[in-house]
C-alpha cells in the first residue's frame, strides 16, 4: 500500500514538473499590422494571431512581450525556451534557431521617400549608396543593403523601431527608408498622414521580400520543439 502511494505520488510529481517545464517566452517587436499593442494592453496582429493559435494547439504555456527588434532578437538567440516572431530566415540566422515557417503571407519590402523629394531617383541597386537610409536595427533589410554599400556611419541611420524609422523619414532626417508595404501604410494612417505623403521608388523581389517565420532558440527542449512543429502544421491547415 505504501509503495503504491509512493509510486502514485512520484508519478504525480513527475507529471507536474513536466507540465511546469512546458512554458516558453515569446518576444516580438511593435510592427503594424503583424504585432502591436492595443489600447487595452493586449498584443495583437496578423502574425500574433497565428502564433497564439499554434501555441494553444500545442498546449504550451506562454507569455508575449514587446521589445525593440534588436533586444527581442538578442533574447531569442541567447536564451533557451524563447521564441521570436515575425522573423525572416537567413543563412546567418539559421543556425541559432528551430524554424517554423510561414506564419503570415510573404511580405513585400520596398524603399520609400517623401513624395516631395523629386530629386531622389533609384533605377538600380548601385544607386543605393548615394542616399542616406533609415532602417530598423538588426532587420533583414540591413543585411541586404550592406551588400550594396549602405553601411552605418556612412549612409545608414539605424533605429530601434519601425515607428521611429518612419518618423525619421517624415522629419527629413533620412532620404529613404525600407519598410514592409503593409506596415508602412498602417503606420501612416495611424499617424494621420495620407498614403500620398510618401512614394515607393524601389521594390525588392523574390527572397528579398521575405517569408515571415517564428523561431525558437536552438537549446530549447526537444519536447517543446516537437509540439510546436506539429501544432504549426495543424495551424497552417486551419488557416487555409
Amino acid at each position: 500500500m505504501v509503495k503504491t502511494m509512493f509510486f502514485c505520488f512520484f508519478l504525480f510529481l513527475y507529471s507536474a514538473l513536466s507540465l511546469a517545464e512546458e512554458k516558453i517566452t515569446v518576444v516580438t517587436e511593435n510592427w503594424h499590422p503583424y504585432s502591436f499593442l492595443q489600447t487595452d494592453g493586449r498584443i495583437v496582429g496578423q502574425s500574433t494571431s497565428f502564433v497564439r493559435k499554434t501555441l494553444e494547439i500545442a498546449k504550451i504555456n506562454y507569455s508575449i512581450n514587446l521589445y525593440s527588434w534588436d533586444k527581442a532578437y538578442a533574447l531569442a538567440r541567447t536564451q533557451e525556451s524563447v521564441l521570436i516572431y515575425s522573423i525572416i530566415k537567413t543563412p546567418i540566422r539559421e543556425k541559432y534557431f528551430h524554424w517554423f515557417c510561414p506564419i503570415a503571407k510573404p511580405i513585400a519590402q520596398s524603399i520609400y521617400k517623401l513624395s516631395v523629394r523629386d530629386d531622389i531617383e533609384i533605377d538600380k541597386k548601385s544607386d543605393f549608396s548615394g542616399y542616406l537610409f533609415g532602417i530598423t536595427r538588426g532587420t533583414f533589410p540591413q543585411d541586404v543593403l550592406a551588400k550594396h554599400g549602405v553601411v552605418e556611419g556612412k549612409n545608414l541611420q539605424l533605429v530601434a523601431t519601425s515607428d521611429r524609422n518612419l518618423k525619421m523619414l517624415l522629419l527629413e532626417r533620412v532620404d529613404l527608408i525600407v519598410e514592409a508595404d503593409d506596415a508602412i501604410f498602417t503606420m501612416l494612417k495611424e499617424g494621420g498622414y495620407p498614403a500620398s505623403h510618401i512614394k515607393k521608388i524601389y521594390s525588392f523581389n523574390g527572397h528579398n521580400g521575405g517569408e515571415l517565420c517564428m523561431a525558437l532558440n536552438k537549446k530549447s527542449s526537444p519536447s517543446i520543439v516537437a509540439k510546436i512543429k506539429e501544432a504549426h502544421k495543424k495551424a497552417l491547415l486551419l488557416s487555409k
